[in-house]
């Protein structure tokens, strides 16, 4: 009788565990990231949300989305007096450093006009200057992000290069 019950039961079982066994409870759903939109880059506004986006939430491959294969970042170097540069590979380097040496990171634009905000023609470069000021735990830096864009047909938005003016 017990054998005629494991023999009935089982395949019950073996089905229920088959069906649910891939099944986490606790993953989100497709779609959702912890219950936050993630911006999208399809416009110049979008581009820079995204970038905003990927600093608050100390997300590199999104951050890493934005840079173009050619990207360049230039700054002034104060010790040497003069503008110096490097590439995406470094700049990825750095921002995952800045990612994993502060606590609370937070940045905010201003001064974009309308138009460039909504911006979105394919296959054009597109120069933006926007103020912003980033927050780095306790400290806030003020100064100027000069942006060089470019939407490949059917693309996103891509930073080709940025110059940092303080």
């Amino acid at each position: 009788m017990l054998l005629i019950r494991i023999i009935i039961l089982f395949p019950i079982l073996a089905m229920l565990l088959v069906g649910t066994g891939c099944l986490n409870p606790f993953a989100p759903q497709l779609g959702e990231a912890g219950g936050s939109q993630v911006p999208d880059a399809v416009t110049i506004g979008g581009m820079l949300e995204l970038f905003k986006y990927s600093y608050i939430t100390k997300d590199s491959l999104y951050y890493s989305q934005l840079l173009d294969s050619s990207f360049v970042f230039q700054y002034y170097d104060a010790v040497n007096s003069r503008y110096d540069q490097w590439y995406r590979t470094t700049d990825l380097k750095a921002t995952a450093g800045l990612f994993s040496n502060y606590e609370v990171i937070d940045l905010n634009w201003y001064n974009l006009p309308p138009g460039d905000y909504n911006f979105n023609f394919e296959d054009s470069l597109k120069q933006i200057l926007v103020n912003f000021n980033l927050t780095l735990d306790n400290t806030v830096i003020y100064g100027f992000a000069r942006f060089d864009c470019y939407k490949k047909s059917g693309s996103k938005f891509k930073i080709v290069a940025w110059k940092d003016d303080f």
